[in-house]
């Protein structure tokens, strides 16, 4: 088990029959189908009531630490996606605290960030900041010397902070989890920090500063075509600000075809476009564009309502008042963010 020495076949059925079991499931052999169905199920979203039966199946014959954890773990990913929080949490509580039995007993770590993972995106949908901040002081020195795990940490602790307002924590750790990932040499993770330090200046209304960490990513993230379409979003947000609206459109246009096929990132697009265009044409586009999704086609028609109302055009602006009132009142009120 700590690998100081090689099993021989021949010892393999005398501890499986010492333990009570098959060899098979000694050696776990006998679960690869029924983990690979789990997998899939996650992965694809798919029939999570079975795969919820097979969870709780895996959990109750699960053998030893590293096999019980990753069982808990497929549960509570299962029971989560069911809508079952508080249920979910329990679980990779107990997942999490057979982590760190796994990590202190042989320095294996893997499993115990994974969980951690999971428990922080738990604590996170629970708004349960102060909880969450204690596990992170728990495992911090695990993860000390991993400086891409640290640079997650810190984040995480960055979020906490904002929770409570504080914002020079929020920035010192937003600070720190970039400086982490600038020692890992992986572009994609410095960008991707870069980004949530310039999200952050910008909502701060600090645009210089955001203006130079979307610099900084917008170089970082080329060939990200997942999270660099959000960075240019954001970073014309910050070049709108600050008056420089050719460069903004510039921006937009050269990673428009990224867009295409993500209709509310692309109605967001257009709607920039409007805003440093000065061409409300891409708005109402956006406004009667059911891809756009209900919340981007509101925000086109409040910024339609806005240019009216500075046109003093009552005729046009009530059209997109009651356009938006009509998209508002179509959307489940419970399930509104704001909310």
């Amino acid at each position: 088990m700590k690998g100081a020495r090689h099993c021989r076949p021949s010892e393999v059925g005398k501890f499986a029959k010492a333990f009570g079991v098959t060899v098979e499931r000694l050696k776990q052999t006998d679960t690869e189908n029924l983990v690979s169905d789990i997998r899939r199920s996650i992965e694809r979203k798919d029939d999570l009531q079975r795969a919820k039966k097979l969870c709780e199946y895996y959990v109750s014959i699960a053998l030893g630490l590293s096999e019980k954890c990753d069982a808990l773990n497929y549960l509570a990913h299962v029971v989560f996606e069911l809508g079952d929080y508080e249920e979910a949490h329990k679980l990779w509580n107990s997942a999490f605290g057979i982590s760190k039995v796994i990590a202190e007993k042989y320095g294996a770590t893997q499993r115990l960030y994974a969980v951690l993972l999971k428990l922080m995106v738990s604590y996170t949908t629970r708004k349960r900041f102060t909880e969450l901040a204690g596990v992170l002081a728990t495992v911090e020195e695990v993860f000390h010397s991993d400086h891409e795990k640290m640079g997650v940490i810190y984040h995480s602790k960055a979020m906490i902070a904002e929770q409570f307002n504080n914002t020079n924590q929020t920035r010192e750790y937003l600070t720190r989890s970039l400086s982490e990932l600038e020692l890992t040499g992986m572009r994609n993770h410095i960008g991707r920090a870069q980004v949530n330090l310039g999200y952050f200046e910008f909502k701060n209304r600090n645009y210089n500063k955001a203006r130079g960490h979307f610099d900084e990513a917008i170089q970082n993230l080329l060939g990200d075509a997942q999270i660099l379409p959000i960075a240019v979003k954001e970073y014309a947000k910050v070049l709108i600000k600050l008056e420089e609206f050719g460069r903004a459109v510039e921006m937009i246009e050269e990673h428009y075809h990224l867009v295409q096929e993500r209709g509310e990132l692309k109605g967001k697009y257009d709607i920039l476009l409007t805003l440093a265009n000065h061409d409300i044409r891409y708005a109402e586009k956006v406004a009667v564009t059911a891809s756009a999704g209900k919340t981007v086609r509101a925000l086109a028609c409040r910024v339609l309502i806005n240019h009216f109302s500075v046109l003093g055009d009552s005729v046009a602006l009530m059209k997109y008042y009651r356009m938006e009132k009509k998209i508002l009142e179509a959307t489940d009120i419970l399930h509104m963010e704001e909310f």
